[in-house]
């Protein structure tokens, strides 16, 4: 496992393989599994009701429809790989790349408008 995020009564994981899976930890079970990435995931958070934002080692993000195991949407965000992100509002995302940078993502238009 290489990234972990609770919203009770579930848990999200995210794997070195790519996949994320959804565990309910109320039934003791596994809701989904999503193959995303070739390479580790390394950030996750919810957005929306039923939509995820995921990172990977690749540098790449995804906007996934969670309950529909589709991509909406993936862009490269870095030149290595995601080391962590913010979700501010539901509009705007920051991400933090391995090597330092920083980048903030209006979600409505998946367009980087400040980089650091």
């Amino acid at each position: 496992v290489v990234i972990c995020f609770i919203h009770f009564p579930f848990l999200w994981l995210g794997f070195n393989d790519g996949y994320l899976v959804k565990y309910n930890l109320s039934t003791i079970r596994i809701n989904i599994v999503l193959p995303l990435f070739k390479k580790a995931i390394s950030a996750f958070v919810l957005f929306n009701h039923d939509a995820g934002i995921v990172g990977s080692y690749d540098g790449s993000i995804k906007i996934v429809n969670l309950e529909k195991k589709q991509t909406i949407y993936t862009w490269l965000a870095h030149s290595n790989y995601i080391a962590a992100f913010r979700l501010i509002e539901n509009n705007y995302l920051i991400s933090f790349g391995y090597t330092g940078e920083i980048k903030v993502w209006d979600l409505t238009h998946i367009s980087c408008i400040q980089q650091y």
